[in-house]
This record gives structure tokens, C-alpha cells and sequence, in this order.
């Protein structure tokens, strides 16, 4: 017997004390919407319990379980932490309870389409920064703005294997062909114009060839695959002259790329890119397709 299980909450709030009057305050997003300020203070405070009893042992709390559902920690940063909060559908048809609910709600593929969730969120705007009143109106409005588009295609009975185990798919390639692909990469970034750009090549949307360590550009390259080079293609855009100097085009790229050229499917994407010490680089991504062959370029925003 199947027991789907859906999104009851998902909430950003802002931890540390503060008077009665600023609690409202430390609330960045809420969902769903028609919840009380009231209810929606009593369920941020008991989280915000929670975590500060947690920092007592060793690691902080990263899931509650309840007897129908569970509800999943996530920090942000420093002080930002996201919480989704799931439910069964059904509870009542639950066996044996609790224990049910613990084989059902699976906590790493709940805590990891959080992290995604989040990371996905930081992918396009960034660190989250609460320094002043118009700071918060600014962080209130991106997240409603990214959230509630993003939570109502929110399917948590799927789970695809590459995002649960935070991979991306690769091309294999021969000995042969990996040369050539590295020589075409080493050659179009010594040719670029802008200083350290990095490079990858998909071949049918998988990763054939990067020039950087695919794991510090996963976001970004996720990103390229589901938002990009699964672009729908417009037979009227893609219509390439014969005059054209490349058979190919651009899928992001300027409005006004020349009379020669096919216009890009898309704007270039500003993203943000999270480094090993938890700060953030400006990339710009531009996209080139040709046939089956994407190439990406990761231009650093000076």
C-alpha cells in the first residue's frame, strides 16, 4: 500500500533574541501564506528551541520526526536556517504508526531536496543578508518571489537519483575523444577574452569535459542542464542561415548578436556561486550550441 506524503510547511526565519515587538521580524518567508502571524510565531519559536537545545551536543538538530510526519533543518547561513516540514496524506491508514511513518519519510531524501531547494535559491540571489529593515524587505520579496514558484512544482513523492546523491550525470568518453574535447576546451579558454573563465562541454546534456572539478560548479551545472539545454526549441529562431559563419547557436547570449547569427534563446543568467569558504562569485553563463555539443563558458563578474 502507497502512502504519499506532501509539504505541510516550509519556512526561512532568523534565530537570536529580540524583543516581543521585533519578533515578526525574524520570519523571511512562510508558506503556506494563510497561516496566522500568531501560528506562524509559535512554530518559528519552537523550531528556533529546538536548534538552540541542539547546541548543547555535538551537531545541530537536522530533523524532528512526529508521529505523522517530519520536519527537516537546513542553515542558509550563520544565523538563516530553512525548515520543510512533511506530512502523510493519510495517517490514519498507518499500520503501525510512527514506526510506518519512519520507512515512508526517508530523512536524507527529504533534508536533500531541502538543500537543494535552498541551494538553488542562493544559486540566483545569493547570501542572504539581514543588516536592515530594507535588507529584509529585499530577502522577503526573492523569497517570495523564487518560493512560491518553486514549492508549487514541488513533488516529493519523485526522487531522481543524480539530486539525491548530488551528482551530475557524466558522458563516457574514449582516450580518443577526451583528448579532443580537451583540446577544443584549452583552445577556446586560452582564445577567450576574459580572464579566468572556466569551461564545460555537455554532449546530450550530459558532462563530457570541464575544465574546473565538476563538484564546484554542481549547482551551476544543474542549473545548465534542467534550465537550459532543456530549452524547447524555436523552429523559427533556429532556422540558421547559410550564410551563417558557425552551424550552431547561442542558447543564452546578447539580444543583438549580429545579422549572421540566430538571436540567443535566453538572456545571460547572472549566478551566484558558492566557494569553499562560503563566499559568493558573480557568473555569467553563456551557452553555445552546436548539433549534440553544448559549450558552456563561466565568466567571472568583475
Amino acid at each position: 500500500m502507497a502512502f504519499p506524503h506532501v509539504l505541510t510547511e516550509f519556512f526561512i526565519f532568523k534565530t537570536g533574541h529580540v524583543g516581543e515587538e521585533e519578533e515578526k521580524q525574524k520570519i523571511i518567508y512562510f508558506y503556506p501564506a494563510g497561516k496566522s502571524q500568531d501560528d506562524q510565531l509559535s512554530v518559528v519559536g519552537l523550531c528556533e528551541a529546538i536548534l538552540s537545545f541542539s547546541n548543547f551536543f555535538s551537531t545541530s538538530c537536522t530533523s524532528l520526526h512526529t508521529r505523522n510526519g517530519k520536519r527537516c533543518f537546513h542553515q542558509l547561513s550563520e544565523n538563516i536556517w530553512a525548515v520543510m516540514s512533511t506530512m502523510l496524506v493519510n495517517p490514519v491508514a498507518l499500520l503501525h504508526g510512527f514506526e510506518t511513518c519512519e520507512r515512508i519519510i526517508d530523512d536524507n531524501i527529504i533534508s536533500q531536496k531541502l538543500s537543494l531547494l535552498c541551494e538553488r535559491f542562493e544559486l540566483f540571489y545569493g547570501l542572504i543578508s539581514l543588516k536592515s529593515n530594507e535588507e529584509l524587505v529585499h530577502w522577503r520579496k526573492n523569497a517570495m518571489e523564487f518560493f512560491n514558484r518553486e514549492l508549487a512544482m514541488l513533488d516529493l513523492s519523485f526522487h531522481d537519483i543524480p539530486d539525491i546523491i548530488n551528482v551530475i550525470q557524466l558522458r563516457s568518453c574514449s582516450s580518443k575523444s577526451l583528448l579532443d574535447l580537451d583540446n577544443i576546451g584549452t583552445r577556446i579558454q586560452l582564445s577567450c577574452q576574459y580572464p579566468d573563465t572556466d569551461i564545460a562541454m555537455f554532449y546530450d546534456a550530459h558532462l563530457a569535459w570541464s575544465s574546473s572539478v565538476p563538484k564546484d560548479f554542481c549547482p551551476i551545472l544543474k542549473f545548465i542542464v534542467s534550465d537550459l539545454l532543456s530549452l524547447p526549441p524555436d523552429l523559427d529562431l533556429a532556422t540558421i542561415s547559410p550564410k551563417a559563419p558557425h552551424m550552431g547557436r547561442f542558447l543564452t547570449g546578447l539580444p543583438n548578436m549580429g545579422k549572421d547569427l540566430c538571436p540567443p534563446q535566453a538572456s545571460i543568467p547572472l549566478l551566484y556561486q558558492r566557494l569553499t569558504d562560503s563566499t559568493f562569485q558573480r557568473i555569467y553563463v553563456v551557452v553555445y550550441r552546436a548539433l549534440r555539443l553544448s559549450v558552456c563558458l563561466f565568466i567571472d563578474v568583475l
